[in-house]
């Protein structure tokens, strides 16, 4: 779900996990999706709780445990 530069990712979050569901069908059990800290906040938790994902959200100032490339 593409969106302007400079605009916060957690928006995206539920459309994002709506055109998941939309493509590939009711997930398994107990889902989960890793997130970022700037994901970490009451609306991205209530987004993933009402769609029945688990988040694994990582903590400021605490790598993440996959990293995507070094900047």
């Amino acid at each position: 779900m593409p969106d302007g530069a400079n605009r916060h990712d957690s928006r995206l979050l539920a459309p994002t996990l709506d055109a998941v569901r939309d493509r590939a069908g009711q997930p398994p059990e107990g889902p989960k999706v890793r997130l970022d800290c700037g994901c970490d906040g009451v609306n991205s938790r209530a987004v993933l709780a009402e769609r029945g994902f688990t988040g694994i959200i990582s903590r400021k100032g605490v790598p993440a445990p996959v990293q995507a490339g070094h900047r």
